[in-house]
């Protein structure tokens, strides 16, 4: 395969954008990714330029641009976190359309701060004595004003700022001011928040909570509870397989390890659980059990570049959740991605019409007009510079674009990292998690997750790090098969990765620097044979257990795959991590939440048997607790589905 000459700019794909001329040769990407065994950049030795990217496309032609999309790229993120220009950054417009919702809602909230703010305009020289958030972006708003007309007023001038009451005039009638904001909280998001503040490494979540609350989130949900989902359905799902011996199964919690497999190893997606990832479930329960879930704007904060990509899955939209005949699904979705490729909206058929119409919002006409002022008008010049709701397009994955008469509708309506959040906070005026303001509320119901999600196992926090997932499940198959959890020789329930009494010591069968892969044989007695888990942690593990399970597919009977380095911890959304004391500091971290939690399994968690037991039926679970996957399409896939497509309708017109 040839490298390629790339364009200055890619934004080809969800997850990973790269603006080719912030980058400074330095390598640092080229290097993460073959760590990664992905081989996605290269140096180009002809030339003084920048890395090229590798082609997944059978017949490259020479000097043809190569984009993201049709490399091998998994989306991780693992370039993105060495980039020292931020020329390789998470993708998608979710900041932006995320900081003007909040935005708007700041300023319409605050309408007599905002009278007199205009009848008492502060000046540059008055910004070291803000005190609070609001006060400091109204100030930014009010010089933009001043500094953006023409007029040549001078800043501190009261004749400027009747121009503010217009600019609030124009951006009142958003639909943004009056709807819900849900964030969804995941477990490495509150170890690692005050790190990209610059508070040091600490359990931030009181103080995480109380600063979302603080910006304009409604609220907040915990989405260690949806860990706690996913270990039950894994369970279920690994008990059936043990029971069939059938090969082995695959977590599906990573978004970067499903690319992975969707990608590079559709042959080995029928071993893959269909369990959502947490937060998918967690949205989808939020999206159709709240009472404010249907006209929410549902955020979640990840760790993670790749969940930008999760949460536009076709799979995830209202369409597939209806219950569509699986028979149409392969060429519905087939379809979906080849216009997502071609960067077009999603067609949809007449049967996803049909759906039922009560599940629309009806927002007045009124509502949806968008703004129109003079080019020349200095309220023009700051509604482009802030990028105003009504100017930012309509994203036809989102529940915008469904409100708007869009028919697709997908759970999760943006998702920020955590850099992107540490950014959005600086950005309304806490540029630190211990501002008087927040310290103040942090210990009262501000600092809380909302209720439904607000209980978690120990277990679920473990999600955060590698060993997570597959040390979960192990603590409810020993409580299932044993009647008791598994115990450490101190007699407690043990951590996900430490020596314990029952199952001995993990022990590591794979190791290519970061990239590991861990292996224990539980014995026990009602069951007849050892049970074999794994846990791989980053790309270059994942492949070789996918060839070793290519190979055979019995070999080991439970694999958790986390596609970046120490799992969760070391995402592409999170903190540059420099030195590995620092991704160990955050696991050390997620495990003493663990150890303090009132309940240590998932099953003692008693939203999980309220739940089961009272609201959710055998279709119910499946809807919102389960999804599929599917081979994805590069370019030379799409013509051989053109070709069949034209074969097939010779064939009906004979």
């Amino acid at each position: 395969m040839i490298p390629q000459m790339s364009s200055s700019i890619d934004k080809s794909t969800v997850g990973v954008s790269i603006n080719w001329d912030k980058c400074i040769k330095c390598g640092a990407c080229v290097m993460a990714c073959r760590n990664q065994g992905m081989n996605v950049y290269e140096f180009d030795r002809t030339k003084d330029k920048h890395p090229v990217i590798t082609s997944l496309v059978k017949q490259s032609e020479e000097g043809k641009i190569v984009l993201l999309k049709d490399s091998p790229c998994i989306e991780c993120g693992q370039c993105v976190s060495v980039c020292p220009t931020q020329a390789i950054f998470p993708g998608g417009s979710d900041l932006p359309r995320v900081r003007e919702l909040l935005f708007s809602k700041i300023l319409g909230n605050r309408s007599s701060l905002l009278s007199s703010a205009c009848a008492s305009p502060l000046s540059t020289s008055s910004r070291s004595s803000i005190d609070t958030p609001t006060q400091s972006y109204l100030q930014i708003i009010n010089e933009s004003l001043v500094n953006g007309s023409k007029e040549g007023v001078s800043p501190g001038d009261k004749k400027s700022f009747p121009l503010l009451p217009a600019l609030m005039e124009k951006l009142e009638p958003s639909i943004f001011q009056t709807r819900p904001i849900v964030a969804l909280v995941a477990p490495a998001t509150r170890v690692a928040i005050g790190e990209a503040l610059g508070d040091g490494q600490d359990i931030n979540t009181r103080q995480l909570v109380t600063a979302l609350h603080k910006i304009g989130f409604t609220h907040v949900y915990d989405v260690q509870c949806g860990a706690d989902f996913t270990t039950h359905e894994d369970l279920k799902e690994l008990q059936k397989s043990l029971e069939k011996d059938d090969g082995i199964l695959f977590t599906s919690c990573c978004p970067s390890w499903i690319k992975l497999v969707e990608k590079h190893y559709p042959h080995l997606i029928k071993y893959v659980s269909t369990a959502r990832s947490c937060v998918s479930m967690v949205a989808s329960l939020v999206r159709h059990f709240q009472k404010h879930g249907h006209e929410a704007f549902v955020v979640d904060i990840m760790p993670c570049t790749a969940k930008k990509t999760e949460r536009v899955r076709p799979q995830l939209s209202d369409v597939y959740q209806m219950g569509r005949h699986k028979s149409k699904r392969r060429h519905q979705h087939r379809s979906h991605l080849h216009e997502l490729k071609e960067g077009m909206s999603p067609s949809l058929d007449k049967d996803s019409k049909k759906k039922d119409q009560s599940d629309k919002i009806i927002i007045p006409e009124s509502k949806l007009r968008h703004v129109s002022v003079s080019s020349n008008s200095p309220i023009d010049q700051v509604l482009a510079s802030i990028h105003s709701p009504s100017q930012i397009p309509s994203d036809p994955m989102s529940a915008d674009h469904f409100i708007s008469g869009g028919e697709r509708r997908m759970d999760i309506d943006a998702c920020l990292t955590v850099t992107e959040l540490a950014t959005l906070f600086r950005e309304l005026g806490y540029g630190s998690l211990y501002h008087p303001s927040i310290k103040k509320d942090e210990k009262t119901e501000e600092g809380c997750f909302d209720t439904l999600f607000k209980e978690s196992s120990g277990s679920s926090s473990c999600y955060g790090r590698h060993g997570g997932v597959a040390g979960a499940v192990m603590r409810e198959l020993c409580k299932d098969l044993t009647g008791d959890p598994c115990l450490d020789t101190s007699g407690k329930v043990a951590p996900v990765d430490k020596a314990s009494k029952t199952f001995g010591n993990w022990h590591e069968i794979y190791r290519l620097r970061t990239n590991v892969v861990y292996e224990i044989e539980v014995e026990i007695p009602t069951f007849p044979r050892k049970i074999k888990i794994i846990h791989a942690t980053g790309g270059s593990a994942l492949r070789w257990v996918c060839d070793q399970v290519t190979e055979d597919p019995k070999r080991w009977d439970f694999a958790e795959m986390m596609a970046c380095p120490g799992g969760c911890i070391g995402g592409g959304g999170m903190p540059r991590a420099l030195k590995p004391s620092i991704k160990a500091k955050r696991a050390s971290l997620l495990d003493s939440v663990d150890e303090h939690q009132s309940y240590r399994l998932a099953s003692q968690n008693p939203v999980i048997k309220r739940l089961y037991s009272d609201e959710l039926s055998g279709n119910m679970i499946h809807r919102h607790f389960h999804t599929f996957f599917e081979p994805e399409l590069i370019e030379d896939d799409v013509e051989e589905l053109e070709e069949e497509i034209e074969e097939e309708k010779i064939i009906q017109e004979e």
